[in-house]
């Protein structure tokens, strides 16, 4: 199945340094901050959890991180009925050099619910473009 969902740039800044920001799974209120009211993580490592609160949004959405790969590649999983209008979701970043800096492709399969295809993908492909200008932000 193709992804339902992409977003694809690169930045100046090393693989590295966005690695280390995106893999820090109980952080993503430190990078869109705007959005998320908190972001609270069970464990550590592949198999932790984070619940987060959205702002005016009733429920929670909670997260599983599946996958760390050497510096380039992070996966989770919605694990819980969130209330997005998506079900079965789960996305995975890779990274790779570019120059100096970092190529990014964050993609994500899932099924639309309550929702037009072509909705949900703007609102995900949303979600990863502002998080990720928060991760850039952040140097």
């Amino acid at each position: 199945m193709p992804y339902s969902a992409t977003f694809e740039t690169s930045t100046n800044i090393p693989r590295s340094t966005i690695y280390s920001r995106l893999a820090d799974f109980g952080g993503l209120k430190k990078y869109f901050p705007d959005a998320i009211d908190s972001c609270d993580l069970e464990g550590s490592g592949v198999g932790s959890i984070r619940t987060i609160r959205m702002k005016g949004m009733e429920g929670v959405i909670v997260e599983r991180l599946e996958a760390l790969v050497d510096g380039s590649l992070i996966s989770y999983s919605i694990i819980n009925d969130a209330p997005l209008p998506l079900e079965r979701y789960h996305a995975v970043i890779s990274l790779s050099d570019d120059g100096e800096g970092c190529k990014i492709s964050w993609s994500s399969n899932w099924f639309p619910k309550d929702a037009s295809q072509e909705e949900v993908r703007r609102l995900i492909a949303g979600f990863y473009r502002d998080i990720f200008d928060g991760v850039v932000r952040a140097g």
